[in-house]
């Protein structure tokens, strides 16, 4: 029992479950204490080494795989001995964007309070990704960050 559960006799864990509606569904959420999601955002910001690396294969095979027709055309494509340029833009900058996009949806998808007792602390993306496409997950994602971060006007009606 926490301290303000003992004096106001309350459930300071209900307390922190809201619910939503997305499709129909009805989805409850866990809001994070300020240091949770401090902790999360830190991860979804600082992506492993291995993470982006994993990520930086995945966007660049076809592109090393063609290496020797794309090298020296006018293609826009410039290889360098770390990163591989397209345009203006970075293909190892991108990899830690998708790398802290992942992370972001995998964070948000663990604040979901199951209807059983499953555990999500072992989700992973790929877990996600198997089931629903990145627009449902972006959806998911902002569905879940209004709900947990209530915007000026909402804080304001109470």
């Amino acid at each position: 029992m926490t301290k303000f559960s003992k004096v106001f006799g309350v459930n300071t864990t209900q307390l922190r479950v809201r619910s939503f509606e997305f499709n129909g569904q009805k989805f409850n959420v866990r809001i994070p204490l300020a240091s949770e999601a401090e902790e999360m955002f830190k991860r979804a910001e600082n992506p492993t080494i291995e993470h982006i690396e994993e990520k930086y294969k995945e966007l660049t095979k076809d592109l090393i795989n063609k290496k020797d027709k794309l090298s020296g055309k006018d293609s826009g494509i410039l290889f360098k001995d770390d990163d591989i340029i397209v345009g203006e833009n970075s293909m190892r900058d991108l990899a830690k964007s998708q790398a802290g996009t992942e992370i972001r949806i995998v964070e948000s998808f663990k604040l979901l309070i199951p209807v059983d007792d499953t555990d999500l602390s072992q989700l992973s993306y790929e877990d996600i990704n198997s089931e629903f496409p990145l627009p449902v997950q972006l959806a998911f994602v902002k569905r879940i960050a209004e709900v947990i971060s209530p915007n000026y006007e909402e804080v304001r009606k109470n």
